[in-house]
């Protein structure tokens, strides 16, 4: 079995008004020096499949559903488990 686990995130330049969000409501809750914050989700899929299947079905899965390649990076690591 495989895991992959794929990471995304907004690229530099783009705005992340979830964590402005974030950051606005840390400080009304007294958390005073915060300079930013940024939201990255991750995704942990499990497959039965060989290494190289698996890195290529999570680049399609990334491709199909997980980003807008306009504005989100990405990092697939796949590992045996």
């Amino acid at each position: 079995m495989l895991k992959a686990t794929i990471t995304v995130k907004l690229k530099e330049g783009i705005d992340d008004p979830e964590g402005k969000s974030i950051r606005r409501s840390l400080e009304l809750l007294g958390f005073d020096g915060i300079a930013e914050v940024k939201v990255v989700k991750q995704y942990v899929i499990y497959v039965n499949c060989n290494p190289e299947e698996g890195k290529n079905m999570a680049e399609e899965m990334v491709k199909k559903l997980f980003v807008n390649p306009v504005i989100h990076s990405y990092d697939i690591r796949v590992e045996e488990i």
